[in-house]
């Protein structure tokens, strides 16, 4: 009988961790959201990275984070050694967060790059040099666009999407491998990322007699 008691209080005392821990995490995701203005997406393809990956960037040290999806398919950064003043971590969450544009065809890889000091989101850091970010993508992914030069990288500014290649200036050219289906570009800001393609608009012709 004493037995069963202990079991049960026991059992409690778990349930009442396990909520608190919940409690936590759901916390600590509501704080990440509206520090880079982040929002539930209600559209769009779903990206196909299966983990995530964070590295340190040491002043003086280059280094760089490789992710690779359930495709096989590898997204590289490459941090100069000058990429930071401070010691700072750097996280990649394999995520579409924010809608994207209802122009945007979706490729099918996006992310969000988090930099935190200490275990606490730095929301001012900015790369102090162009970081070099390579996204690998499937003959899949350019099916429903059929071009592979439509695919840009786009940056979330908080209010729109915008090329990422904007973060930085000057602003760095697109490197476009389409034989290896490869997309590169320099990014000088962490935020959300993701691949997309849009379609140019035609505008008809107006002769004037």
């Amino acid at each position: 009988m004493r037995s069963i008691r202990y079991a049960t209080i026991l059992s409690s005392c778990l349930l009442s961790v396990g909520f608190l821990l919940i409690l936590t995490m759901i916390a600590r995701a509501n704080a990440l959201v509206p520090s880079y203005h982040l929002a539930t997406p209600s559209g769009g393809s779903d990206p196909v990275f299966t983990s995530t990956v964070s590295v340190t960037l040491i002043p003086g040290v280059a280094t760089s984070l490789i992710y690779t999806d359930a495709q096989g398919q590898p997204t590289s950064l490459d941090f100069p050694a000058n990429a930071a003043t401070q010691t700072i971590t750097i996280t990649l969450i394999p995520a579409l967060m924010t809608s994207p544009r209802p122009d945007f065809v979706p490729g099918g890889h996006a992310f969000v790059l988090f930099a935190s000091r200490g275990g606490m989101l730095d929301k001012s850091f900015k790369f102090n040099a162009p970081v070099t970010t390579a996204v690998h993508y499937s003959d899949g992914d350019v099916q429903p666009v059929k071009s592979e030069d439509l695919f840009h990288l786009y940056w979330w500014s908080g209010n729109d999407w915008q090329n990422a290649e904007r973060t930085c200036a000057p602003t760095s050219p697109y490197m476009h491998d389409e034989i290896n289906n490869v997309i590169s570009t320099a990014i000088c800001y962490p935020g959300q990322f993701g691949l997309f393609a849009v379609y140019p608009v035609y505008l008809p012709l107006i002769v004037h007699r």
